[in-house]
């Protein structure tokens, strides 16, 4: 069956996206010109190329170490990885990847660990469960009493 349209009705109209395009999470950058001395805490995540004294949390998201950052903190995240220099805890809650420029002073907690070659010098104890950091701070304590 044929209609007739006039020719303002051919032109096409302004496109209307069907669905919207998605969105890709990019890690949080923070470069080596930044210095932070206190809490880090959130749920996405973070790459830090920086100096940091203090605490990060990052239950939800992963936390990588950049090769020119100077951690001294305690590190909580889902999935570690490491390429520069870290001093103190780590708790990965599903793992902590050690790369090969990676230096770490301190003790590991996480149920999978990666390590390339040449990188470990010391201990290595993996277990299952990840304490908490709170139990971790009463179990110091008590040692050093």
């Amino acid at each position: 069956m044929w209609k007739w349209t006039s020719k303002d009705q051919t032109k096409p109209g302004p496109s209307i996206p069907s669905a919207v395009p998605p969105v890709h999470s990019v890690p949080s950058h923070i470069g080596k010109l930044i210095a932070i001395k206190r809490e880090v805490s959130g749920s996405e995540s973070v790459y830090f190329d920086s100096k940091l004294e203090g605490s990060v949390e990052l239950l939800d998201g992963s936390r990588t170490v950049g090769p020119d950052a100077c951690i001294r903190a305690n590190l909580r995240a889902r999935a570690i990885v490491i390429q520069g220099r870290v001093d103190g805890h780590m708790y990965g809650l599903e793992r902590v990847e050690l790369q090969k420029s990676a230096i770490f002073v301190g003790d590991m907690y996480t149920p999978r660990i990666a390590i390339e070659d040449g990188v470990l010098e010391g201990n290595e104890r993996i277990h299952k469960d990840i304490p908490s950091s709170q139990t971790k701070k009463q179990d110091d304590a008590a040692t050093a009493e």
